[in-house]
């Protein structure tokens, strides 16, 4: 497969796992939709993110833009498919300590046209953090059948995704720094990880069960 129908490939299942999720809106719980609703909001800023790249030869600004919006939608996800979170609202807390870091990171550190690998970084820990914390409550709930709970499989691509790519991120600043050649790869590496990530997605949303969650 060439390299350069990847990114199609990787929009296309975005749009295809935020299709998937409108036709079954009905049928998911408040978490589950505003997961859905980023899908939407990702596959139109990747749109743009490819736009800029192609004619501006810089798309940084989209996700200076995105980065801190993504978390606080994952949060939010979070505070509605976690009891302890949609208790003391600790979902809200965390976007929106994002948005602030996002807002402080492009003032004083990384500039909307330099790569915002500080607030990545960032955003990973939280996600991984949320999503350790979100696979333990529903390991240790007895009434909760595993495998036939969407959460649990939402939760499981979101920490093979995050793993992944909070660990790339991490290689990714090193290597800039010395200037090595394997940078390519390393994207290439990212958007592979993205398509198996939204396949994942779309296959959870095809197989939710027809009752609403």
């Amino acid at each position: 497969m060439g390299s350069r129908a990847l990114p199609f490939i990787y929009l296309s299942l975005i749009v295809f796992a935020f299709l998937i999720g409108v036709v079954r809106f009905n049928k998911l719980d408040s978490a589950t939709k505003i997961l859905v609703s980023l899908f939407g909001l990702t596959a139109f800023s990747e749109g743009l993110a490819f736009f800029f790249a192609r004619h501006h030869e810089n798309n940084m600004p989209i996700y200076h833009f995105y980065s801190p919006i993504e978390l606080l939608m994952v949060s939010l996800y979070f505070n509605f498919s976690i009891d302890t979170f949609k208790k003391n609202k600790i979902g809200w807390v965390i976007g929106l300590i994002g948005i602030i870091v996002a807002i402080a990171n492009a003032k004083f550190l990384q500039p909307l046209y330099e790569y915002n690998s500080n607030f990545l970084l960032f955003e990973g820990f939280c996600i991984l953090s949320m999503s350790l914390f979100a696979f333990y409550r529903i390991l240790e709930n007895e009434e909760v059948i595993i495998f036939q709970t969407p959460h649990f499989w939402i939760c499981c691509i979101l920490l093979f995704f995050w793993g992944i790519t909070y660990a790339n991120w991490s290689l990714y600043t090193v290597l800039i720094a010395k200037k090595l050649d394997v940078i390519p790869y390393i994207g290439l590496i990212l958007l592979y990880i993205n398509i198996m990530t939204y396949l994942g997605f779309s296959i959870v949303l095809v197989l939710l069960p027809k009752r609403k969650l």
